[in-house]
Order: C-alpha cells, then sequence, then structure tokens
C-alpha cells in the first residue's frame, strides 16, 4: 500500500535506549555463562536443569 510506512518493532527508540538495551542483554549473557544468571523471568525453569 502507497500510504503505509512499516517499522520494525525496535523503530522507536532512541540510540541511548539502543545501547543500554544491548549493554543490559550483554550483562545478562556475561551472568548466565559465569553460572549466575540475571533477571530470570522463570527461575524455576533453571533450577530443575
Amino acid at each position: 500500500m502507497p500510504n503505509v510506512v512499516a517499522t520494525p518493532h525496535i523503530g522507536y527508540v532512541s540510540r541511548d535506549e539502543y545501547e543500554l538495551q544491548f549493554s543490559d542483554i550483554f550483562d545478562q549473557i556475561n551472568a548466565y555463562a559465569a553460572g549466575t544468571p540475571i533477571h530470570v523471568v522463570n527461575p524455576e525453569a533453571i533450577a530443575r536443569r
């Protein structure tokens, strides 16, 4: 449709917010790799491992 502009879900995020999100994701990956996961939504799933 010529009158539609489609953007990705993250199309509205500022550069600062984008960098903050990736920094947080990086911290979470490192914590998980170190065996001390952070910001876990369902910790019982990890406890069953």
